[in-house]
Parts: structure tokens; sequence; C-alpha cells
């Protein structure tokens, strides 16, 4: 806790703090902001979402790879290739770029 505007800052575990006043400050910490829950609607509305049926049977083999959630780089040109990235759902494989209607490009 922060009491302004001396700046003087008091632990949440201090006993001299009321009890009422550490629940109150938990539940501000523990509160979605607005812009969170704003985000959250944005991806949870259901209109306009078209569901694949590509992903009704889709398998994902147990390779034991596990993703980091960034910096991911081609499995193929290793630390070449850190943009244009796609992912197989599937096997886990990351490759660059996308192949085109006459087979030439991506990996």
């Amino acid at each position: 806790i922060v009491i302004l505007p001396e700046q003087t800052i008091i632990p949440l575990t201090d006993p001299k703090i009321p009890e009422k006043v550490k629940t109150a400050v938990e539940a501000i910490i523990k509160c979605d902001s607005a812009e969170k829950k704003e985000s959250v609607k944005a991806w949870v509305a259901e209109e306009g979402i078209v569901k694949s049926q590509l992903c009704e049977n889709l398998v994902q083999l147990q390779t034991g790879r596990i993703l980091p959630s960034g910096n991911w780089r081609c499995d193929v040109c290793g630390g070449d290739s850190t943009t244009n990235l796609w992912l197989n759902l599937t096997d886990g494989h990351i490759g660059c770029g996308r192949r085109n209607w006459d087979g030439s490009g991506g990996q």
C-alpha cells in the first residue's frame, strides 16, 4: 500500500492494516481491467466465427516437443528465419514462408 503524497509504503502483511483494507486491496489486484475485459469480449464473440471442418478431427501427434511462447524460428532455416512463420498443428513443425500454388516458396 502506498500512502500519498509522501509515497509512504506499507506492506500488505503489516498487522496494523485493517482486514477490510487488505480484502479490498487483494480484490483490486485480482480484478481484470476494463481493457482486458473488452479484449476477452472480442475473442468470445460468437458472431462471425466460422468453424473449420478440418479442426473437428485434427490429430495432434505426441512428439514430445514443447513450443516456446515466443521467439520462434524456422525448423529448416534455423536462426535465419524469424518472420512469416507458420505452425503445423499436427506435429509442431515451424516453417517459414508459404508455398505458392505452383509449389515454390516456403519450407
